[in-house]
């Protein structure tokens, strides 16, 4: 059985911080990943979870299956990520129940800082560069601009959305300067899943719920492997025109 390493404990408490930023609507996990030095590892890691690690797995090489995807990175980093999910569900209920106006306003000092860290982040080679960088950017400021002035969604019932919103939400969250904690309030799930998540450590749940957030999770797995591979290869080609937008 695996030893805990002191590396582990580390992990662990990054990806508390990760999680305790995701449930935040208006901070992105991927934000605090990059402050922290583990987003090109993350994506990497999640990026080789591909037909190489099945072929591994079919062969019987789990040691080998392991170390290609970083598995154990990734076990430990998830398990931080689930505590803090967990845990301050409720508190996060809570507070856009009964303080929403200095909740928000607290969003939006840590939304202005992330932006000023990932705008730092954008280091183009070129004055033509710049200037690339430049106007990409102000387009994806002008599509974040007409996204928060969307009305709030009505969230529709079933599996299939609270599929899509998991997917959605999850790309999001592993995006820097992206919520996917505010993409889900504007699909309006984000009450019922922290909701969920609130009464989950009281067992307060039923079988609804539990196939709620167990759909939910699917979509987020599906979401996350096939955007990480997407970003994974736009941040190794195109960086700063990536890190602008």
């Amino acid at each position: 059985m695996p030893t805990l390493r002191l590396g582990d404990l580390t992990t662990a408490l990054r990806g508390f911080l990760m999680g305790a930023a995701d449930i935040v609507p208006g901070v992105s996990g991927g934000t605090v990943a990059l402050v922290l030095g583990i987003y090109e590892r993350l994506l990497a890691a999640i990026s080789h979870i591909d037909a190489q690690l099945l072929g591994r797995l079919r062969r019987g090489d789990f040691a080998g299956a392991a170390a290609h995807a970083d598995l154990r990175f990734l076990v430990v980093l998830a398990g931080g990520i689930g505590v803090a999910v967990v845990t301050l569900a409720k508190l996060m209920h809570y507070l856009l129940e009964h303080h929403l106006g200095w909740t928000y306003a607290a969003f939006f000092g840590l939304i202005l800082a992330s932006a000023v860290l990932v705008g730092r982040m954008c280091r183009p080679e070129s004055l033509a560069g710049v200037a690339g960088c430049l106007a990409i950017g102000w387009v994806a400021a002008g599509a974040a601009f007409w996204l928060v002035s969307q009305d709030r969604l009505t969230a529709q019932p079933g599996p299939a959305y609270t599929f899509f919103s998991g997917a959605i939400a999850i790309c999001a969250m592993i995006l820097p300067g992206v919520s996917g904690a505010y993409l889900l309030l504007l699909l309006g799930k984000y009450e019922e899943v922290t909701g969920i998540l609130k009464r989950l450590p009281k067992l307060q749940v039923g079988a609804a719920d539990v196939a709620t957030v167990g759909v939910f999770v699917v979509g987020c797995a599906i979401g996350l492997l096939l955007f990480s591979k997407l970003l994974n290869r736009l941040l190794e080609r195109h960086h700063a025109m990536t890190m602008a937008v």
